[in-house]
């Protein structure tokens, strides 16, 4: 447990002089435990229990849905520094970054994907967290960032609320 705390602290330490920001990189911590709530609910569905290797592509998990946030925030933030909407840049990175998401996904889907029972539960549990995480995380990044008023991606200031 304490090495994944150290990792989600050096995480976003790593994060936060990248977006020059304290607020971009909880939003994509935050996503992490969308992609765990969908290999939550697929474990017990498909029939498969909790084990080291199921553990293991949660861990796997994690890390593409960081990229994937990291994908959606950054395009969004380009976006607002071009001077789109708010509203343009969210729907624009949604329809222009969710082609690679995919790709990324079903990559991972085919190099995980063994008959082996310990890498099918790893496969299952990544596969079923990075698909919830694809649908969940795309709503929230728009709703999350929308509803704050964080976009002013230039100086990463919080924008003024009444505007």
């Amino acid at each position: 447990m304490a090495a994944l705390l150290l990792g989600l602290v050096l995480l976003c330490f790593s994060l936060v002089p990248a977006f020059k920001s304290f607020l971009h990189p909880l939003t994509i911590l935050v996503a992490i435990p969308l992609g765990i709530i969908g290999a939550g609910w697929a474990m017990p569905i498909t029939g498969k229990h909790a084990c080291m290797p199921s553990f293991m592509g949660m861990i796997l998990l994690a890390g593409i849905v960081v990229k994937n946030s990291i994908l959606l925030i950054d395009f969004i933030l380009e976006a607002r520094e071009r001077g789109e909407s708010r509203r343009e840049a969210l729907i624009g990175s949604v329809r222009v970054r969710t082609p690679p998401i995919l790709m990324t996904a079903v990559a991972a889907a085919l190099g995980r994907g063994h008959a082996n029972c310990a890498r099918s539960q790893a496969h299952m549990a990544m596969q079923a967290g990075v698909k919830a995480e694809e649908v969940l995380d795309a709503v929230r990044i728009a709703r999350h960032l929308s509803a704050a008023g964080v976009l002013d991606a230039a100086s990463g200031r919080l924008e003024d609320s009444a505007s």
